[in-house]
């Protein structure tokens, strides 16, 4: 018997499924470290696999012990999808995760690297055949609790589905910045108001640096023409002056990134594959790509990743941000 694909989706199905291709990607990411970095993938996709089983029961309707093994359940989702694929595939994952976590053997990077093959296979053959849904339309936007930056990963997604990578692309940019800068979101106040608690900010931002040119022309308005000067101690001073801004915004990013938990190694890959961020104060969401921007599945898929975790982390973070007894209502942000 052939299951039902016409069964609707729950709104808690949807978002299982969701936190599924997270578990997945995340072991994705972590199989392509190198060894024995790679390692701890198998337990992400072993943990993926067994709560898309767990949940294939609950939307089919069947009945299995919470004892069960891990090889039960492909026996009863079978009696009724007996078309399921990668049986032998799970049943070796499940003896090399049994190894590592049990047994104290550590997966080198053939095994870790067929554990992924045979999961990519697992998922993407079997979640039609039981939820009726392509695998890559489960979005993993949908874990994300800030529902703009879903907004914003929903309407990227929708846009690479259209053939539009670059817009793609553009919108994983705008829903980061979204979350990450303070200044997407400011926070006016009223007189004696307290302001909100954004303990990452660390100084506020440089929005609009003076360049070198405009630096030194307003130092040579103020230079003292009685007294001589070192050659070209204008032009060089104003050079200095925009080199040390350049090196304090980007300190200050790296210091942000790494206190709000953010791998920066993670971030400066993410902002190599991503369009050039330029907002304007006409265009608060400007951004541009170079014309030979062609960024691949993998690409897109790793930024998709990225704002994921960011908005999670950042989700984590609010939550403890409560505010001070004695203020009130005070505006909580992560900055």
């Amino acid at each position: 018997m052939i299951a039902d694909v016409t069964m609707p989706l729950t709104s808690r199905t949807v978002e299982t499924l969701a936190h599924i291709r997270l578990l997945h990607a995340q072991g994705v990411e972590l199989a392509g470290q190198p060894e024995p970095l790679s390692a701890p993938a198998v337990l992400s996709f072993h943990d993926g696999v067994e709560m898309f089983y767990v949940l294939a029961c609950e939307h089919l309707g069947l009945q299995i012990s919470p004892k069960a093994d891990f090889n039960e359940y492909w026996r009863k989702i079978a009696e009724r999808v007996p078309s399921l694929v990668q049986r032998r595939g799970m049943e070796r994952l499940n003896r090399i995760r049994v190894d590592y976590k049990h047994h104290v053997q550590i997966p080198g990077a053939r095994n870790v690297n067929q554990a992924r093959v045979d999961v990519d296979e697992f998922f993407l053959g079997n979640t039609p055949l039981i939820f009726g849904v392509d695998y890559s339309s489960v979005s993993m936007a949908d874990v994300v609790p800030q529902a703009d930056t879903r907004k914003r990963l929903n309407g990227a997604i929708a846009a690479d589905r259209d053939g539009k990578r670059t817009e793609a692309m553009g919108l994983l940019l705008l829903a980061f910045h979204e979350l990450f800068d303070p200044h997407q979101r400011p926070a006016s106040r009223a007189f004696g108001q307290q302001g909100p608690i954004r303990p990452f900010e660390l100084g506020g931002k440089v929005d609009w640096p003076l360049s070198s040119g405009d630096l030194e022309r307003v130092l040579s308005n103020l230079s003292d023409q009685s007294r001589r000067s070192p050659v070209r101690g204008g032009e060089r001073l104003a050079s200095q002056i925009n080199q040390v801004t350049k090196v304090a915004t980007a300190t200050q990013t790296a210091v942000r990134m790494i206190a709000l938990g953010i791998d920066f190694y993670r971030f400066a890959r993410f902002e190599a594959l991503t369009p050039i961020y330029i907002p304007t104060f006409g265009n608060p969401d400007g951004w541009r790509a170079p014309d030979n921007y062609a960024p691949n599945d993998e690409e897109l898929q790793y930024c998709l990743q990225f704002v994921v975790d960011v908005a999670l982390r950042l989700a984590v973070i609010e939550g403890h941000l409560a505010a001070p007894s004695w203020v009130g209502t005070a505006e909580v942000r992560p900055g």
